[in-house]
């Protein structure tokens, strides 16, 4: 992901992922990226919002976010929900990277 270009995905059998920026948060610099699950991988709902930073010393600040108690009401349509429930907390998420503070 920190070679990608923000909006860049890959997909594996297991998950296509999408970059969605780079951070830095003191020392620490990494990226922020969604990952849910491929088409032909569907067994449960998964939808997830990763910051993932590391420092020089392989010091590692992750923060995750995910839909959880969550129905929606058109089983089919689940990634479109789990979507618009993500973008909508995505300010909050953010805030919380945000507010970070490491010396």
């Amino acid at each position: 992901m920190l070679e990608f270009q923000d909006g860049e995905s890959i997909t594996t059998a297991r998950s296509p992922t999408t970059r969605v920026r780079a951070l830095t948060v003191g020392p620490f610099t990494g990226v922020e990226f969604t990952t849910t699950l491929p088409d032909t991988a569907q067994t449960e709902r998964f939808f997830m919002r990763t910051a993932f930073l590391m420092d020089e010393g392989l010091n590692v600040i992750v923060i995750n976010a995910q839909p959880v108690n969550v129905e929606i009401a058109d089983a089919a349509a689940w990634r479109e929900g789990y979507a618009a429930l993500d973008a909508a907390q995505e300010a909050t998420f953010r805030a919380v990277v945000d507010s970070i503070q490491v010396p």
